[in-house]
């Protein structure tokens, strides 16, 4: 079961009224009605329009030293339904997906590097500690702190994102200072995540941070 993981249907319905409507003019009745409705909307809904959307529940920073690029994520996501399950007995997994893309201005963004970071808690409820596991590592620990658990699963400390060398301080073309963009993703979800490369194309975890940075 995904914890933190829109098509629509227009319908006219075909009737006559009163007289038969000419091929030409009945082709174009449903792309006319279906902009109408649009333009209603934008006209009757301000708020959508003038509201901005909210902020991505995560905090990102992105640090470097001479050859990689590092980053560090503190999820804002609630806790309180994690806590419960872990107080539960159940395993608790989080993948953390950090992609890095270069800004392009004349075409779509260059993904550059993508690292997913897979952690998991799997609660000892008779000797009341939880196990820490790094599945991307394959090192695990043990706490007796549940906050220590929660924080296992919902913070990221200086993951290695992208080397240096793949990154450039002037885009060429351009002629101006190389803009990249650092986006975070993280799934959380009841039970053990598979690590195998072609499983994390299906895990639609949500975007909850976005970071832009450029070579100093």
């Amino acid at each position: 079961m995904t914890l933190l993981d829109d098509a629509a249907l227009v319908a006219v319905p075909s009737s006559q009224y009163g007289g038969s409507i000419p091929p030409v003019l009945d082709s174009y009745r449903f792309p006319f009605l279906l902009s109408a409705c649009l333009l209603m909307l934008i006209v009757w809904s301000p708020s959508a329009l003038a509201n901005p959307k909210p902020q991505p529940p995560a905090e990102v920073r992105v640090a470097m030293d001479a050859t990689v690029v590092y980053s560090d994520s503190y999820s804002e996501v609630p806790q309180e339904h994690i806590r419960t399950l872990l107080n539960e007995g159940a395993i608790v997994s989080t993948s953390w997906q950090l992609s890095v893309q270069r800004h392009r201005s004349y075409w779509v963004n260059e993904r550059i590097a993508n690292v997913e970071i897979i952690h998991q808690v799997t609660p000892d409820l008779i000797a009341r500690r939880w196990i820490l596991l790094d599945v991307s590592t394959g090192i695990s620990k043990t706490t007796r702190s549940l906050q220590h658990a929660l924080n296992f699963l919902l913070t990221m400390k200086s993951v290695p994102v992208v080397d240096r060398s793949l990154l450039q301080q002037q885009d060429e073309l351009l002629q101006e200072r190389g803009r990249y963009l650092l986006r975070v993703r993280l799934h959380v979800r009841d039970g053990v995540i598979n690590p195998a490369a072609w499983r994390s194309l299906l895990r639609l975890g949500k975007t909850v941070g976005m970071k832009d940075f450029s070579l100093p």
